[in-house]
Order: structure tokens, then sequence, then C-alpha cells
């Protein structure tokens, strides 16, 4: 019995270790989604499991660390910079959703100066024209029937073309915003390995390092903002997450948070209701001054 539970610590272990080597391989990233629970369970069964003490001292350190890695990405300062600040309301529609009107409605509410859309497709596009009253400058790209992905802001144009990623994935516009330009970018990335999204990214991640101005960024990440995908964006794009209230879809009743908001100097986010989508909406408030 003390074996097999020997046996169980390391497995669990080496898990936990493997969900930190996303630059690796994809399959670090899925499992950084349950980097939470791997790391709760290996610290119990290395406290309760008899073993040698180095073995002992490993198995209890290695969670604590992923444990507060976690906590300081949800408890990471917000605003730096309150004085130069937007608001940004970031959904993924679900392409059936039976709610156009009533998420229009809630984010004219919102009052926010910038929507980030995913999943917009041939059945909701018209909340695209319900709302540009508000959000004259638009940009939309429409990579299916099911699946397009949108920018919305009540904030003039610049002069130059938006932008249309190749396939699911991006889209972006360049506006002149209260500091001067913006790119605004609208991002739904696929389920990580053993789907596409490191290929995905792969694309992405030079346009985004190729804007040339400061970036504020909505999407569906379909990923964990501790996992070397979120990372890898906010690197490409040089913007830090808004700190989130709460996880932003359930599965199996699996809380996930996945919808984030990234801005130059990082924010702070509250969870919109669902209102016909699978996803919660996000309302963040975010720093357009990047962190020194």
């Amino acid at each position: 019995m003390v074996r097999a539970g020997q046996v169980l610590a390391a497995i669990a272990l080496l898990v936990l270790v493997a969900s930190f080597l996303g630059r690796v391989h994809p399959l670090g990233d899925s499992l950084a989604v349950f980097r939470l629970p791997l790391a709760v369970v290996t610290l119990i069964l290395f406290a309760i499991v008899p073993m040698r003490w180095m073995w002992r001292l490993t198995g209890v350190a290695v969670p604590l660390s992923a444990l507060s890695g976690i906590g300081l990405i949800l408890a990471m300062p917000g605003l730096r910079f309150p004085d130069h600040q937007t608001t940004v309301y970031q959904k993924n529609l679900w392409y059936r959703n039976p709610q156009i009107e009533t998420v229009a409605e809630d984010i004219r509410v919102a009052r926010a100066e910038i929507v980030t859309l995913q999943e917009v497709s041939t059945a909701n596009e018209p909340i695209l024209d319900a709302l540009k009253d508000s959000y004259p400058t638009q940009v939309h790209c429409a990579f299916s029937q099911k699946s397009g992905a949108a920018v919305l802001t009540s904030l003039p144009p610049a002069n130059v073309d938006p932008i249309c990623s190749q396939g699911r994935g991006m889209a972006a516009i360049k506006v002149v915003g209260p500091e001067g330009p913006l790119w605004l970018v609208s991002l739904h990335l696929h389920w990580p390995w053993p789907y596409r999204q490191r290929d995905q990214l792969e694309s992405l991640l030079p346009i985004l390092e190729g804007l040339d101005a400061p970036i504020v960024l909505g999407g569906d990440f379909n990923m964990v903002p501790w996992s070397s995908a979120v990372g890898r964006v906010q690197r490409a794009s040089k913007t830090l997450i808004a700190v989130s209230d709460g996880s932003t879809l359930i599965i199996r009743r699996v809380p996930l948070l996945i919808d984030h908001v990234l801005a130059p100097g990082g924010g702070t986010s509250q969870r919109r209701p669902r209102l016909g989508s699978d996803h919660f909406g996000v309302l963040a408030t975010v720093s357009l001054m990047p962190s020194p």
C-alpha cells in the first residue's frame, strides 16, 4: 500500500512539472489547465505518504511553488496608471446565441469604449448593425458561417487598413486613442493540444509583434492565464493581463478562466452574465500606459 502511494505521488509530481513545459511541447499547456488541482493533489500525497525526507521536501516544494505562482497571477496589481485608462467589453457570443438584443443592451449599459467579440456568425452578425450608432468604428473578420472575430469602438479609426488573420484567429484595427494611436485586437484561439492552438499561435504572434502602436486585446484564449500560450501573447503584444474576478466558462461543473483582456499597463476585470452564450462576458478597465 505504501509503495502504491509513493508511485501515485511520483506520477502526480511528474504531471505537475510537465504542466510548466508548454514551451517545449503543447501538451504542457493542456496540463496547465489542471495545474491548480494537480498541485493540491500532489501536495496532499507528499504530505501523507511515507517516504524519504528529500523526496518529501521536493514533493512539497514544487506544488507550493505552483500554487504561489497561480496566486501571484490572480492577485497581481491591477491598473498601473489609472489616469491613462480605457474600458473593454470582451465576449464570445456563441454562434447560436438567441439573445443578441440582450447582449447588445448589456454592452450599451456597460458603456465600454472598446468591444471585442468572437464567434460572430451569420446568425448573430446583426449585433454589429445594432451597435453601429454607439460603436461606429468596426472591423469584422468572418472566418466561416459559425466563426468570426470583431472589434467595435467609439474611438475614431486611423488611416490604416484593418487586419484579418488567415483562418480563424484575429481581427485588428488601428484607432486614434486618447493618448495616441492604438491597435485594438480581438483574438480567438483554438483549444490546446491535441487541437491546433500551438500552430495557430505560430502564425498569429508575428502579426502581433509587427503592430506599430500600443495594443489593447480581448479574446477567448481557450487557455488559463498562467499558461505558456497566454504568456507568449503577452510578450508579443507587450501587454499585461487584466486581473479577473472569476471563471468565464464552466464545462461539466469545472470552472475555467479562459477569456482575457490585455493592455500595456494591465488592469482589472469583472465578469458579466452569459446572456445566451456559453461564455461569461468580461468588462475590464485597463491602463494604456506601459509598465516601466
